[in-house]
């Protein structure tokens, strides 16, 4: 996983310019200046090459699939600097006169690329490798597609149109050019907030996804927009579009049904559903935090969608096709305590890649996006130490104090009834606590980082560089820990430890358990 030299301040160009290999495939060519280098010209050929690749299902098809996205990460991280590093400002400008133009084709590239697995999967069947190589290839597509258009934003000043799923490109994306996003019934809403527990859902599963929440959109007999969803403070509600907006996602993924009239149905039959027990007076279907989709006694916001589908259509339509597999983390503490024992379930991100769904739209505030790269990048090392360095949650500390003295004192009282749901177990909020306090310690440290570099470098922390720098954090935050100075300041009743002063000190929320080995291993 951590196989990258030391960050340097052409890293950022020099995944940009190579993730564009392997993430172009279906775009329309780039209109490069005829006095462009031979750097850019390169591209563009290998641009094109990939295309007619990726469009020929001889060389590209359900059996290929995961090997032929695998071969060009491969050249994109190691091949990628010597062959598309650009070396001066004229081939910069080139850059930036095409960044919308090349944005542009990123997104057409998803959705040509979702089109193809659709089709692989109604011919044959997709392949688990083949479902897992696709995921990897959307995610790292946004991650380059985000860093250029930050880059973009900052250097021309534009408007970035932080209103949601409002705009124009590069900030929202049409799929056919459609130049704005009208809300119909049944629509599946992707969403990615700015909070770090939008990372941890986001990332359990064994093949990362993109998206934290999954709501359905219904658009009433007088034309109201409402968003159906489940909160984990809330339970399963109908919102009204005004007000869900004020929520301020960072990424929204618009999916539709392939057959309209269902998916107006679908929606219909939910938001009756929703409001007739909210008029009978009873309680909202609790979210369901153990994620047992077999049980719709409670119900998580993929489930619920899932949910609804099944029952609007007397169980013939079940989407998504293909659940996500967390076996990575089975037994793991953290699954243990979040209450969480299935093999499988369904996270917002696989409605992306469901047979029967198709892309409509893609909004950004691109403000934030660089934040949500932080903390995916946090995650997913937090998730590796687990898997394969055997890190576990310990609960000492802030984290234990903090969440004895709330439910031993302050439930009892009916204190934070708003964000601590009654089937919310202890176990699940220390949890979380834990994992909260870890990852705001992790980006403190990173930011940190990220500041020395900020100065030589316009560009913010890349995201193969954040991992290498997250692994060096660790070992040095093991090192602080064993020599004692968790002892320090860490275990301040209900304060947090000042994280500069005192260094990193996440080692007491997330460690190796006695007797496994130390955490310098």
């Amino acid at each position: 996983m951590y196989r990258l030299n030391c960050y340097d301040s052409k890293n950022t160009w020099w995944i940009l310019k190579a993730c564009l290999i392997l993430f172009l495939g279906s775009a329309i060519p780039l209109e490069i200046p005829a006095d462009a280098s031979i750097t850019m010209a390169r591209l563009e050929r290998d641009l094109i090459m990939l295309k007619t690749e990726m469009m020929n299902p001889a060389i590209f098809n359900n059996k290929s699939c995961a090997s032929f996205i695998r071969h060009y990460s491969l050249l994109l991280f190691e091949e990628g600097t010597s062959n598309y590093l650009p070396d001066d400002l004229k081939e910069e400008k080139i850059l930036l006169d095409s960044a919308p133009h090349i944005a542009r084709s990123i997104f057409d590239f998803r959705a040509d690329l979702l089109e193809k697995a659709k089709d692989f999967s109604n011919k044959q069947g997709m392949t688990m490798e083949c479902r897992n190589s696709i995921f990897r290839a959307l995610r790292y597509s946004r991650f380059i597609e985000e860093t250029l258009i930050e880059w973009y934003i900052k250097k021309t000043g534009v408007d970035i149109f932080p209103e949601v799923l409002k705009g124009r490109e590069p900030v929202l994306m049409m799929r056919g050019n459609k130049g704005r996003y009208i809300p119909q019934s049944g629509d599946i809403l992707l969403v990615r907030s700015r909070f770090s527990v939008s990372a941890t859902i986001a990332r359990i599963s064994d093949e990362e996804g993109h998206f934290s929440h999954s709501a359905l959109i219904h658009v009433d007999e007088n034309g109201q927009v409402w968003v159906l969803e489940s909160l984990i403070e809330m339970g399963v509600a109908a919102v009204p579009w005004e007000e869900w907006v004020k929520h301020q996602p960072v990424r929204v993924l618009v999916m539709r049904y392939r057959d309209g009239d269902t998916a107006h149905r679908v929606s219909g039959w939910l938001f009756d559903w929703v409001m007739s027990r909210k008029k009978s007076g009873k309680e909202p279907v609790p979210y369901d935090f153990n994620m047992n989709f077999s049980d719709s006694s409670e119900l998580s916001c993929s489930e619920l969608i899932r949910f609804a589908y099944s029952q609007a259509t007397n169980g013939i339509v079940n989407i998504p096709k293909y659940p996500s597999s967390v076996k990575k983390l089975a037994g793991n503490k953290l699954f243990t305590d979040l209450g969480i024992h299935e093999k499988e379930i369904f996270s917002p991100s696989d409605y992306e890649i469901d047979p029967e769904l198709s892309v409509i739209a893609e909004w950004r505030d691109y403000s934030e996006t660089y934040g949500t790269r932080v903390q995916d990048a946090i995650l997913s090392s937090v998730i590796f130490w687990m898997t394969d360095l055997n890190y576990q949650l310990t609960y000492e500390g802030f984290v234990q104090d903090a969440g004895a003295f709330y439910w031993r004192y302050l439930r009892p009282m009916g204190l934070g009834r708003q964000w601590v749901p009654a089937n919310m177990t202890p176990g699940f909020f220390k949890a979380i606590l834990a994992l909260d306090s870890t990852t705001n310690a992790l980006e403190r440290a990173l930011r940190e980082v990220e500041n020395h570099n900020i100065v030589q470098d316009e560009w913010g922390l890349d995201y193969k560089s954040m991992l290498v720098i997250l692994d060096g954090i660790r070992k040095s935050d093991c090192q602080y820990y064993l020599s004692g100075r968790d002892e320090i300041k860490a275990n301040i009743f209900i304060w947090e430890p000042n994280l500069l002063e005192e260094r990193i000190l996440f080692h007491q929320y997330l460690n190796t358990p006695p007797g496994t080995g130390t955490c310098r291993d």
